[in-house]
């Protein structure tokens, strides 16, 4: 045995493998690790023609220790290691089998120990301290008693890979849950039927400023006292399994008020849980309240910027009247009643006046809209609007820029009000507010001009 050894003490034999090199997932990996080389070639021989799950046998082969541990470095997926105890010293065998286990930490390859002197090593002792799979004495191991062995070994290397890929493949859903879970802009919380929580996502920590560490475990109305409103809501859904959901709901987590809370039911081993999903709608509150605002403004807006004007101008058609009265009765002799009644006249306007600019203060509530506008296209839209809208007696005459496009920058709704404003006074003073004997109806001309002004003064400046 000695003199084997001292010829082959650094040999690993592939030579006699006719599956050398081959993908582990066609063939089991089989390293034989004995110094007499008539072992090998019996074993080789024995199995040659065995098969596992459609899987042949890939033969690996070495005659001491320390080729064995040179070949298992590279062949990690080594299903079966056939081991002679006594090579090159009596203990050779059973320190592989700590170097396997305890050094690379290999436990998912099958050690089937065969030994000449079974005597020099008990089988109870060898199999209470190392953690070997099958423990066989080379007089008794028949053909028989080998593939039985090696069928052994495969089944239970098979069943630890499956449960290896299977612990993968579960390590790796959970993963991508938790990531889906984290990535969520919601407060996503577990907890047991007792309110105690499982879990606790990453935007719940940015929510509330509480760790994860320190939120399992707790009881999850006693860590967020705002909840306390829903308990009654958990009960149910612990009770029924009916989910709970609100569109809308007041809770204090932070600087955020408004949430939208989903509740459901789950069954975690038998017992039940329940998944808190709290969505901060704070923002979108806000914004639709300030919409709402807006619009009721703007409809206010729209509203008193119509009535301010039709006041205005029945107000105009009473100061007229009056302020030619008063010309007319400067012409006689003083009376007091009257001037008394005039003067109540004058500040009634005057009162009346002031209303109709509270109205036309309420329009600057209005955003203005500026783009530029092309005065041509303007005044002839006004033109078409006033042929429907004025009395047939007033005709529209337009006088406009043709050698260029006519381009300003302001707001079209305040232009085209205040423009049709001046058309609509223009008109009533042709009309109903024409003098006696005076022609009914007339013509208003809208010209469009170039002018250049070197600065502005006040007569340029409309103060509303």
């Amino acid at each position: 045995m000695s003199q084997i050894m001292a010829n082959k003490e650094d040999l690993v034999f592939l030579e006699d493998n006719d599956s050398k090199n081959q993908p582990s997932n066609e063939f089991w990996n089989i390293l034989i690790v004995d110094d007499e080389k008539d072992v090998h070639s019996a074993t080789k021989m024995v199995l040659k023609d065995f098969s596992f799950k459609g899987k042949k046998i890939n033969f690996l082969h070495a005659y001491n220790a320390e080729s064995a541990k040179k070949i298992l470095e590279t062949n990690e997926d080594t299903a079966i290691i056939l081991l002679d105890v006594i090579m090159e010293a009596n203990d050779s065998g059973l320190n592989l089998v700590k170097y396997v286990r305890e050094n690379i930490k290999n436990n998912d390859v099958r050690i089937i120990l065969r030994t000449g002197q079974p005597g020099d090593n008990p089988e109870e002792k060898i199999i209470i301290d190392y953690d070997i799979n099958d423990y066989k004495s080379k007089t008794e191991m028949t053909s028989i008693k080998l593939v039985t062995s090696v069928v052994s070994a495969l089944r239970a290397y098979y069943d630890i890979i499956e449960i290896k890929k299977l612990n993968k493949d579960i390590l790796s859903l959970k993963n991508h849950f938790e990531a889906t879970i984290n990535s969520m802009p919601s407060m996503i919380i577990s907890t047991d039927k007792e309110g105690i929580i499982k879990n606790w996502n990453t935007f719940s920590e940015r929510k509330t400023g509480i760790l994860k560490e320190e939120a399992i475990g707790k009881n999850i109305f006693s860590l967020l006292n705002t909840l306390e409103i829903i308990r009654g809501d958990f009960n149910e859904v612990i009770l029924t399994g009916e989910p709970f959901l609100t569109q809308k709901m007041e809770l204090s987590i932070s600087n955020s008020k408004y949430f939208k809370a989903v509740l459901f039911c789950i069954n975690d081993d038998n017992s039940k849980g329940v998944v808190f999903n709290l969505t901060d709608i704070t923002e979108i509150e806000l914004m639709e309240e300030k919409l709402k605002t807006s619009q009721k403004m703007e409809l206010v807006g729209v509203l008193s910027s119509g009535l301010a004007h039709d006041f205005n101008n029945a107000i105009m058609s009473v100061s007229g009247p009056v302020t030619l009265l008063k010309y007319k009765l400067s012409q006689y002799e003083k009376n007091c009643e009257i001037d008394s009644l005039i003067e109540m006249l004058d500040l009634g306007i005057s009162h009346m006046l002031g209303i109709t600019k509270q109205f036309q203060s309420l329009t600057k509530n209005r955003k203005e809209s500026y783009e530029p506008i092309n005065l041509n296209e303007m005044s002839i839209m006004l033109s078409k609007i006033c042929k429907y809208k004025l009395d047939r007696n007033v005709k529209i005459i337009l006088n406009l820029i043709e050698n260029y496009e006519p381009l300003v920058y302001g707001d079209m709704v305040q232009l085209q009000e205040l423009f049709l404003n001046l058309c609509i006074n223009a008109e009533h003073s042709m009309t109903i507010m024409r003098g006696e004997g005076g022609v009914w109806g007339g013509e208003i001309t809208l010209s469009i001009e170039k002018k250049e002004i070197e600065s502005f003064k006040d007569d340029y400046i409309i103060d509303d």
